[in-house]
């Protein structure tokens, strides 16, 4: 217990030592005191001090280190280089479709030309790619009757290299059917109408000089795409009873 007097009245009394600093309240003059450490009675409301806060600066936020900004820069570096790697690849395809769908479609003239050059190489593979799906074995069956004759004409030829004459003789997109004539001639030979003209000029090139080609009697069936497919059954046909 500590002895103490009402620093107000001067009333003698005692208090244990747990109410140091804390309110006391005189009941003679019902003053409000309290007692400081030292022992002193003191006029008031304790003075109780503030626990001191440590002040660290920038608390909850800590500054990146160099490591994390160099590992932020890498996986940065690495998003943009997949992003722009993906938007080049997309932006790539799309103007490739684009491309493919408002290019016009081949004419039935080139499509034409380009198979009776395939045949002339000796190119089944690729007849029987452009053929429809329901006519790539009359496609065979045609090569194999009409190529022998270019093979045997080669041979009067005494060359490989072939030139082509292509004439459209029917194009109908509403009935989806079109029709072509292509000869090959050997690459020096005369064209169709020059070889004609020679041949009823007996004055002056006789008939049996003449070098005939090879007649190809194409028919062909438009896609849903727009594109020339060989109709491999009536080619055939063509070719097995000529005009």
């Amino acid at each position: 217990m500590i002895d103490l007097a009402c620093p107000s009245c001067g009333r003698a009394g005692s208090i244990p030592r747990e109410k140091i600093n804390t309110r006391l309240t005189c009941k003679k003059c019902h003053i409000v005191f309290h007692v400081n450490p030292t022992g002193r009675t003191l006029v008031g409301e304790p003075h109780v001090e503030s626990p001191k806060v440590e002040h660290r600066p920038h608390e909850g936020f800590q500054l990146p280190t160099f490591e994390a900004l160099d590992g932020l820069t890498e996986r940065l570096s690495t998003v943009s280089l997949k992003s722009v790697g993906i938007g080049v690849a997309a932006i790539t395809v799309l103007g490739g479709l684009f491309l493919l769908l408002s290019r016009p479609p081949e004419s039935l003239a080139d499509s034409a030309q380009r198979t009776a050059e395939r045949f002339a190489n000796d190119d089944l593979v690729y007849l029987k790619q452009i053929a429809t799906s329901e006519s790539i074995d009359d496609v065979v069956r045609w090569f194999d009757t009409v190529h022998p004759l270019l093979v045997k004409n080669r041979e009067h030829w005494k060359s490989r290299e072939a030139r082509i004459q292509v004439m459209v003789i029917g194009e109908d997109h509403n009935q989806r059917k079109g029709e072509a004539q292509a000869f090959i001639y050997p690459a020096g030979g005369a064209g169709r109408v020059a070889a004609i003209a020679s041949a009823t000029d007996s004055t002056t090139t006789p008939a049996s000089s003449v070098q005939q080609p090879i007649d190809l009697r194409l028919h062909w069936v438009l896609d849903r795409n727009g594109t020339w497919k060989l109709d491999g059954l009536q080619t055939f046909q063509a070719a097995s009873h000529p005009l």
